[in-house]
């Protein structure tokens, strides 16, 4: 095997660093390599061609007061075969905050944990706002160029999907809302399209958008929302793309304060809207399911007259709410340390005063997932699910229309109750069959 240093950043990071987001499988890379002629065990196909990427969240310097894994700067791993070899290179997205740290030599921006004015920079980004956009939640391909994003809305950062050189940003990315883009914008391989959606932290608006093969803003449609919300992901089918309201957003108390904290809305339905891919708001379906937030979303197509969405169901809404509530108020629970270490408290106080005085409290705010199964039969309308896959079928949603199914992941294990749909308002109280 062979490497060649490419570049090697700044960081003050203790070489003795015990964080437990910093250390072993976390432990940052702070070099650019390449590497070529690299050892393989077995045998590459010669006509196996190729690039994978992996998008990763790295830690480079001190935060102001607590880091959080997701605030990491993106750092693209890349492994490319061709002709029955390997070739592998890493590089940092160059985003704007990433460039403004390395010249201060110091965390410029409060992380999500932390009060925004704890910010020492003057202008920020994310839904949340004040936010450095780290570019690091995701990576697709689109149009043979790699595009980078973050998961509160940022703009998409553009490189070559082979060598990983910087091509600054996506233009479209900034002309419409000033929303940015949020992670996991999808790509249509049949038609070249690009799907995404956009919020901020105020909006009772989620924007909604496609991207045509050519690169130009093809449709952007304002889709009125129960009130501002923080869905993570997305699906498609060959003909409706489906939007989702979760029933976990940021506490109307903590927000009179100024902090931005989760909180499990256990009365609120989560809510899916289905549009037409180059539909309008008036053309908006919306379904009803049990509570709950969806990180990610793993399938979507047609089947007949209905919309088959596969996806994950938390199963921890209420340990949520519990955490988020000691948190607002600033208690602990018995016995707690207040270091955010494993197996110490669920939730850290936040800062009585904000200032960007204060040093790393190696505290990381925790949400802990229920990994328990559920035990007995669930209620009536309660989504069916083994382990943690959930499947359901938004009924008529869908005309009937010749169909292609696109394969985004496994098939959850079981079916899910049916979710009846319905025309109105969100936040209209829909029957559910």
């Amino acid at each position: 095997m062979k490497v060649q240093t490419v570049a090697t950043y700044r960081s003050d990071l203790p070489v003795d660093d015990d964080h437990p987001y910093r250390t072993g499988a976390w432990r940052p890379q702070h070099t650019e390599y390449d590497a070529w002629d690299l050892d393989v065990i077995g045998k590459i196909p010669e006509d196996l061609t190729g690039t994978y990427l992996r998008n990763t969240e790295t830690a480079v310097f001190q935060p102001i007061k607590r880091y959080h894994p997701f605030e990491g700067d993106a750092m693209i791993h890349s492994i490319t075969f061709g002709g029955g070899e390997a070739r592998y290179a890493n590089r940092f997205v160059k985003t704007e905050g990433f460039l403004a740290e390395q010249q201060a030599g110091r965390s410029l921006w409060a992380g999500i944990t932390e009060h925004p004015s704890n910010a020492i920079a003057e202008h920020g980004w994310g839904a949340r706002g004040m936010l450095k956009d780290a570019a690091s939640t995701d990576v697709i391909v689109h149009r043979g160029e790699a595009l980078a994003s973050y998961y509160q809305c940022g703009e998409l950062y553009r490189l070559d999907p082979v060598t990983l050189e910087d091509r600054s940003i996506s233009r479209w990315g900034i002309e419409y809302s000033g929303r940015g883009v949020a992670a996991h914008p999808k790509v249509d391989p049949h038609t070249g399209e690009l799907l995404f959606f956009n919020y901020l932290r105020d909006d009772l608006n989620l924007g909604y958008g496609v991207i045509d093969a050519d690169g130009e803003l093809s449709t952007y449609v304002e889709v009125p929302f129960p009130g501002p919300r923080q869905p993570h992901d997305m699906a498609f089918t060959e003909n409706w793309t489906i939007l989702n309201a979760p029933s976990l957003y940021w506490n109307v108390e903590a927000r009179a304060a100024g902090y931005f904290v989760n909180t499990f809305h256990e009365d609120e339905p989560l809510r899916f809207a289905l549009i037409p891919r180059h539909g309008s708001a008036a053309e908006v379906r919306w379904f009803e399911a049990d509570p709950t937030f969806i990180l990610h979303l793993t399938n979507a197509y047609e089947d007949g007259d209905e919309v088959v969405l596969d996806g994950f169901f938390e199963h921890n809404g209420r340990l949520g709410r519990r955490v988020i509530q000691s948190e607002v108020s600033g208690l602990r629970r018995p016995g707690d340390r207040g270091d955010g270490r494993p197996g110490a408290p669920l939730a850290v106080q936040p800062e009585d005063r904000p200032d960007h005085r204060g040093t790393d409290e190696r505290a990381v705010q925790r949400v802990l997932h229920d990994q328990r199964a559920t035990c007995g039969a669930p209620p009536p309308l309660q989504l069916q699910r083994a382990g943690r896959a959930g499947h359901v079928r938004l009924q008529r949603a869908a005309q009937a229309r010749p169909r292609r199914r696109h394969r985004g992941g496994a098939r959850g294990a079981t079916r899910g109750v049916p979710v009846r749909g319905a025309d109105g308002p969100p936040g209209q109280q829909h029957r559910r069959g």
